[in-house]
Order: C-alpha cells, then sequence, then structure tokens
C-alpha cells in the first residue's frame, strides 16, 4: 500500500474554544498534521467576537448562519452525540 493508499487513522479531535488565541492555533497546526478536529466554542464576547469569526472563517466555516443565531441559546449536545469523540482528555 503506497502514501497515497494509506487511511487516516488518526483520531479524532475535539478541542474547546477553538476561536480564542490558544484554540485557534492548536486548531491550525492539528489540521495541518492530518488530524481531524472539531470545534467547540461559546463565541462570548470576552473580547471582539468579529476576531473570534475570522479565526473559524480561517478554517473553512461559514459563520453567516452562527452570526444570525448568536441569542445565547446555542446546545453543543447535539454536535457531541453525532461526532462521538473516541477518547476524551482532561
Amino acid at each position: 500500500m503506497n502514501k497515497l493508499q494509506t487511511p487516516n487513522l488518526k483520531p479524532k479531535i475535539l478541542i474547546t474554544g477553538t476561536a480564542g488565541f490558544i484554540g485557534f492555533h492548536l486548531a491550525d497546526r492539528l489540521i495541518r498534521d492530518g488530524y481531524n478536529v472539531y470545534g467547540l466554542d461559546v463565541i462570548n464576547d470576552y473580547y471582539d467576537t468579529n476576531l473570534k469569526y475570522a479565526r473559524l472563517e480561517h478554517h473553512g466555516i461559514d459563520c453567516k448562519d452562527f452570526r444570525s443565531q448568536d441569542d445565547g441559546n446555542k446546545s453543543e449536545a447535539p454536535t457531541l452525540n453525532a461526532q462521538r469523540p473516541t477518547v476524551v482528555n482532561d
């Protein structure tokens, strides 16, 4: 089996705070290294939310739907249940 035929055996990784400074850069690095990255962020107003949306858009996430629903009543449970991370480390 050559390199092009090798399946991606790297685990799914869930990063909380993906739109923040550390989460964004961690996600960026893991994506470049070939990991399957799933991000979660509440997009609070601790600092500029436009910067947070820009970071998510950098990773190809279309944020216009998130911005229109930005009412503080989002639920992460359906996403977590759908992705089912294999390992969760504290």
